[in-house]
């Protein structure tokens, strides 16, 4: 009798947390340091263009937060045209560990270019010194 009942609260217990991960969005993580060589094991990446060579879609079946770090003391060199093409289902989120070291350094000419992509920027500073032309830093189309 008690092993009956070990059981069903067992299986209550389960199907409690079955439940509970239902709806919940999955987390993909990747980090640019400047200052480290790319690992693809690692997801760290030396660079915003070697990250998007290896996510070359952006689209989910379900809710996706895809993180991008930035740790501090890094600056992260932007020089050409990035684009995240067109997402379904995704959030890419830049977060920095440090608003004051945690850098994207856009050059005169470099935009990042993202369809149908909420963007959120977090704990990181946006640069774009001798910037000579009238271009927008994030494009959304």
């Amino acid at each position: 009798m008690i092993l009956k009942m070990h059981l069903m609260i067992l299986l209550l217990l389960l199907l409690l947390f079955s439940l509970l991960g239902i709806g919940a969005a999955k987390a993909i993580e990747a980090t640019i340091d400047p200052s480290k060589p790319t690992s693809f094991w690692f997801y760290r990446f030396a660079s915003l263009g070697d990250l998007l060579g290896r996510f070359q879609s952006f689209k989910y079946s379900e809710s996706t937060s895809f993180i991008i770090l930035i740790p501090s003391n890094s600056l992260v060199r932007l020089d050409q045209n990035y684009t995240f093409g067109e997402g379904q289902n995704v959030e890419i989120i830049f977060q920095g560990a440090d608003r004051l070291t945690s850098r994207l350094d856009f050059s005169e000419k470099s935009q990042i270019i993202m369809n149908k992509i909420n963007l959120t920027l977090a704990g990181l500073t946006l640069t774009g010194g001798n910037r000579t032309e009238a271009a927008c830093f994030l494009c959304v189309t």
